[in-house]
């Protein structure tokens, strides 16, 4: 499975990673997604520029999880990645 931020269409979208055929909608409920990675327990961490926040989804099922950051992380995040090495409390950092 591919999944791609749809930055107008304000959710995550999934396709078949062989054949580009769309598979549906992976998650919803992010304002404006910009980047995402995937973290040490697989879990999506998304970007939400208008809410500048980063939204947590479960990586199996796309369920929201909750709202990674609860205050505002500055303005407009657009980039994350992980800290390497991966430590049990690693988490997003911005560029």
């Amino acid at each position: 499975m591919l999944v791609v931020a749809s930055a107008y269409g304000d959710s995550l979208l999934k396709y078949n990673a062989l054949t580009g055929s769309p598979l549906g909608t992976f998650a919803t409920g992010v304002d404006t997604p910009w980047d995402f990675v995937i973290g040490p327990n697989n879990d999506f961490y998304v970007t939400s520029e208008h809410e500048d926040a980063v939204i947590q989804f479960n990586g199996t099922t796309g369920a929201f999880k909750s709202k990674f950051t609860d205050k505002k992380v500055r303005a407009r995040p657009v980039q994350l990645y992980f800290r390497w090495p991966l430590f049990p409390d690693s988490f997003p950092r911005f560029r």
